[in-house]
């Protein structure tokens, strides 16, 4: 049994097109669901595009006047017959005729919009976006329809309520395709972002978060799955970003200004609208519009879950750092924790083979970012200044005082206190020089990255450079011309006033033995001073898209990254006297001090000389682990260590793929090269490079260090496990105009010496092509 489709002569009492900014008082039935809440939003001044609404009345006139029939769609069909009968209705829907009085009322609705303008044509259903159920994706939207290809689409967006592909959807959710749709037209806005803001997390159905998605282009990009949307969760009563997903690393689509504009639109509608809410928006121009919102209907109760650490750690960064070094980075969470950079739940410290990997829990990668927000707020400019100031004072004070002291006729007691105040600086030191870290910058980074390209971050990084380094670099090339005779006493005083070159050397010998090494490398290139040289005046003044504040903050942690790192860096030649002189007393190796004594055995040795037992220092030279958790240290050694290590990162995804952050591509898409493996900070490993690199090398490391930038200024690319776009390697890479991927976390794990890899510059991927020896 069949019939017509609905009562022709309600259009005779209700209007068959409606202003937009009406559709708000009329009956859901009669303009649907989207076309109701919008109408509400434009009534009480939401930003949304212009437009008017077909009614619903009207669908039904069309259905009869072109005779399209229908059973109740829920009953009576098998689901093959169901599907053909929906295609059949489909068919008369695009095939049918629209009366002449309809159309000229349509096109005097046009001409209102302005008719030589595109149109937005989207379906609007009775049972659509309600609080229990959505057709989010089903049914259909038009978009850049011309005047000529209105009443077209218009037929197109009835027909989807006919779809054969809904039929799963009819049935289950219990719908009735008699509730027929109206059809929303509006004027096309050409957005250049465009997302969906949820005013509660639908995922873990947080009531506390705003979650915001976004996508280049229009929105149907996000919702037909084309792109895969960058994503940021902000906290309603501090409006603080608490996550962050970037979809392209260091390529940001909106600004953190737009971010807390639709923070405020989604507090707003969810008072508005009376409830937890889905908005569809897109900006244009550098207008915000609001295309549609719904009730979230995936919403359940929320319920804290508490994330274990256990088998979730993140690589954090590597070193070659002396053993009372890396012990003091982990006793600073226990210790500092009025400094905030220290509060950290969960750390892992595992030392094999001199190299030492930290990890730290996902839950804390995610506070990191979250105390991020600070970099996004000009209050931080002036308060990391005067740190900054603080800070290098303090620095600068220790090492006049080390080059005054006479070590040989200090007391013990004397000597426990200059070991003392060193721990206390170096501590202070690396626990702020955390606070400028890749995960803390990485939302000023997305900042940064929605503003400028990555050829204008080049061009504003080598506009900004470190005297220290632009000095050391002049001084050097001074020293190559030296006479044998000089050398040596030129090399002491150049190792004096730039004692960050001697990082991880234990006595002068050693430190030495590698600047020698860099004399004999440097005079291969000579594109590494004229890189330092280059003009900065010109580049200054293309820096316009970037708001001051946040020009003044990219200097700010450039500056304060690289200063505070030349200061914790000179420690070891800082201190070569102070253990030169301990060691002296205590009958030790400097270097068996350096790479196997905890503080309080370096302690023990200076008041008692207590020396560390040969057999503990084999247990360590196999492995040590520092593990801080629930705010206390733990540590062990040897087998027991690295047991240990593999049953905390037993959970741990085994990652196949290399894929980083592209800071600089050096006006390259695409390098392949051979593999050049440098253990960060290892002098032994500097030197052995040094001797091996040949042109066309790709340099892989954890991260580069101030005293192997030659060895930089020889390869072709650059391969990094740790940083982001204002680590140490990116700003080196940007002076040397070089190809650079960072923060890959497993590049030197996975990538063997003289592998043959390919970096690709645009999505930052490193692929092995050819294993060494294949």
């Amino acid at each position: 049994m069949s019939r017509t489709l609905g009562p022709a002569d309600q259009c005779t009492q209700e209007r068959r097109i409606v202003p937009l900014v009406e559709a708000g008082r009329s009956r859901v039935e009669h303009v649907g669901a989207k076309a109701h809440s919008l109408g509400i939003l434009k009534a009480h001044g939401v930003n949304v595009p212009n437009g008017f609404v077909i009614s619903v009345p009207f669908f039904y006139e069309y259905c009869k006047t072109n005779r399209v029939e229908i059973n109740h769609v829920m009953h009576g069909f098998e689901c093959r017959q169901l599907s053909e009968h929906l295609s059949f209705l489909q068919h008369q829907v695009l095939n049918g005729q629209m009366s002449d009085g309809f159309l000229v009322e349509l096109f005097d609705n046009v001409k209102m919009l302005g008719d030589g303008s595109l149109f937005a044509v989207r379906s609007s259903a009775f049972s659509e976006d309600g609080a229990d159920s959505s057709w989010a994706g089903i049914l259909t939207t038009v978009l850049n329809v011309s005047v000529q290809e209105l009443t077209h689409s218009i037929q197109v967006c009835w027909a989807s309520i006919f779809n054969p592909a809904i039929e799963f959807y009819l049935k289950n959710r219990v719908l009735n395709a008699e509730s027929g749709a109206a059809v929303i037209v509006q004027e096309m806005i050409v957005f250049d972002v465009s997302g969906v803001i949820f005013s509660a997390d639908p995922r873990s159905n947080d009531t506390r978060k705003i979650v915001i998605e976004v996508v280049e282009g229009a929105c149907e990009n996000l919702v037909s799955g084309k792109m895969t949307p960058d994503r940021y969760a902000i906290e309603k009563d501090t409006l603080r970003i608490v996550e962050r997903y970037v979809s392209q690393r260091g390529r940001a689509k909106i600004s953190f200004e737009s971010m807390m504009e639709l923070a405020d639109i989604a507090l707003m509608l969810e008072t508005l609208m009376g409830g937890y809410v889905d908005i569809e928006w897109g900006i244009g121009s550098g207008k915000l519009y609001i295309l549609q919102c719904r009730p979230i209907t995936t919403l359940l109760p929320f319920t804290p879950v508490r994330p274990t650490a256990h088998g979730n750690y993140d690589f954090w960064w590597s070193d070659c750092e002396a053993y009372w070094e890396i012990e003091s980075r982990a006793r600073i969470l226990e210790t500092m924790t009025w400094i905030p950079w220290n509060r950290v739940d969960e750390l892992v410290l595992y030392t094999e083979s001199g190299i030492t990997k930290a990890y730290i829990s996902e839950k804390d990668v995610a506070a990191e970012i979250v105390r991020g927000n600070i970099f996004l707020h000009a209050s931080t400019v002036v308060e990391y200044r005067d740190l900054l100031n603080d800070l290098l004072s303090s620095f600068d004070a220790f090492k006049e005082d080390c080059s005054n002291m006479n070590f040989s006729i200090m007391s013990e007691d004397e000597l426990l206190d200059v070991f003392s105040r060193a721990l206390c600086l170096f501590t202070r030191l690396v626990s702020y020089y955390k606070s400028t870290g890749p995960n803390v910058t990485a939302l000023f980074t997305d900042e940064v990255g929605y503003h400028l390209s990555l050829s204008e971050i080049d061009r504003l990084d080598q506009s900004c450079r470190d005297e220290d380094i632009v000095s050391e670099y002049s001084d050097f090339v001074r020293l190559l011309s030296a006479t044998k005779e000089n050398l040596d006493a030129l090399i002491r005083a150049h190792l004096s006033k730039y004692p960050w070159l001697s990082l991880n050397s234990c006595s002068y010998e050693s430190a030495r033995k590698l600047l020698l090494s860099r004399v004999s490398n440097w005079k291969k290139i000579c594109k590494g001073e004229d890189s330092l040289k280059k003009d900065a005046s010109v580049i200054v003044t293309e820096k316009k898209s970037l708001p001051k504040v946040y020009r003044d903050m990219f200097f700010l942690i450039k500056s304060f990254r690289t200063k505070i790192k030349l200061c914790w860096a000179s420690f070891d030649f800082l201190m070569m006297p102070f253990f030169a002189e301990v060691c002296r007393r205590g009958n030790e190796s400097v270097l068996d001090v350096c790479r196997y004594y905890r503080i309080e055995e370096i302690e023990s040795l200076i008041s008692k000389h207590v020396k560390v037992a040969q057999d503990t220092k084999t247990h360590r030279e196999i492995a040590h682990l520092t593990l801080f958790t629930r705010g206390r240290v733990y540590q062990c050694e040897g087998v027991e260590a690295r047991e240990a290590f593999d049953h905390l990162l037993v959970g741990n995804p085994k990652e196949c793929a290399i894929v980083g952050n592209v800071s600089c591509h050096g006006n390259k898409h695409r390098i392949t090269g051979r593999a050049l493996l440098v253990v960060c900070n290892d002098p032994v490993s500097v030197i052995l490079a040094r001797s091996k690199i040949q042109s066309g090398d790709i340099l892989v490391t954890s991260m580069t260090q101030f005293n192997t930038l030659d060895l930089v200024g020889r390869a072709c690319g650059l391969v990094t496990d740790e940083g982001g776009v204002l680590c140490h390697a990116s700003i080196i890479a940007r002076e040397f105009s070089m190809p650079c991927i960072v923060g890959t976390k497993n590049a030197t794990s996975l990538i063997k010496e003289g592998d043959i890899i390919t970096m690709d510059l645009h999505d930052g991927s490193v692929v092995i092509e050819r294993r060494e020896g294949e």
